[in-house]
C-alpha cells in the first residue's frame, strides 16, 4: 500500500506547485502574424489564416494532448493506461516530474499544476485506497462521489515551507488506479476546485 499515493507525495515534497516555470509558446508570434492581416482580404484568405492559426495552436500542445471541445483538452497515454479530459487552463508541460504512464502539466503562470498518472498497485480496491488515505491523511476531506471516483482534498506543505491545496480524483483499474492530482496556491482553492470538478479520468 505504500505506493498508493507515492507520486502525489513526491510532487508535494520535491516540486509542489512551485517547481514549474512557464514554457514559451508560439502563441504570441501567431497572434502578431494574425494581427497584420488587412481587413480587406477575402473571406477565403481569412479562413485559411484561421485554419493555420488553429493548427499552430494544436501543434503547440504537449504530446498526447488534443483539444476535446471548446475549453477542454484530452490526454491519452501512449500505452492507453490512462485517459483524462480537463479544462484547457492546464496546457503547458511541466518538466519537473515525468510520470512513467502519465503527464504533468501547469497553467500559464506556473501557479497551479495537474498530474495525470496511472499508478500500479496490485490488489488495491476502492475501499482499501480510501482507508489508506484516511489513515495517512486524517485531516483531509476524502469521499467517493456518485461516479465512484475517490475524491481527496488536503493542504500540503513542500520542503520550502510553501503551502498549497491538493485535490485528487482517483479511479480503480485492473492493475491499480488512475489519478488526476491538482495543486494550487492556498487561498485559490475555490477557483481551482471548480476546475477540478470538471476533470474526468478513466
Amino acid at each position: 500500500m505504500k505506493k498508493l499515493i507515492a507520486a502525489a507525495v513526491f510532487i508535494s515534497l520535491v516540486a509542489g506547485m512551485y517547481g514549474c516555470t512557464p514554457e514559451k509558446t508560439e502563441e504570441s508570434s501567431v497572434s502578431e502574424a494574425v494581427s497584420v492581416i488587412s481587413s480587406d482580404e477575402s473571406s477565403e484568405e481569412s479562413s485559411k489564416t484561421n485554419q493555420s492559426h488553429s493548427e499552430t495552436e494544436e501543434s503547440s500542445l504537449p504530446e498526447h494532448i488534443t483539444e476535446e471541445k471548446k475549453g477542454y483538452l484530452k490526454f491519452t497515454d501512449s500505452t492507453g493506461k490512462v485517459s483524462a479530459t480537463f479544462p484547457d487552463t492546464f496546457s503547458l508541460l511541466c518538466t519537473e516530474y515525468s510520470p512513467t504512464d502519465g503527464i504533468y502539466l501547469q497553467n500559464s503562470d506556473g501557479t497551479a499544476t495537474l498530474q495525470i498518472e496511472a499508478i500500479k498497485s496490485e490488489g488495491v480496491n476502492r475501499d482499501s485506497l480510501v482507508d489508506y488515505l484516511k489513515e495517512n491523511y486524517p485531516d483531509a476531506e476524502i469521499y467517493v462521489n456518485d461516479s465512484k471516483n475517490i475524491i481527496f482534498k488536503s493542504t500540503v506543505t513542500d520542503t520550502s515551507g510553501n503551502k498549497s491545496v491538493c485535490f485528487m480524483k482517483a479511479v480503480i483499474t485492473g492493475s491499480g488506479y488512475n489519478e488526476a492530482v491538482l495543486y494550487c496556491k492556498e487561498g485559490e482553492e475555490s477557483k481551482y476546485e471548480s476546475l477540478f470538478n470538471r476533470i474526468s479520468i478513466s
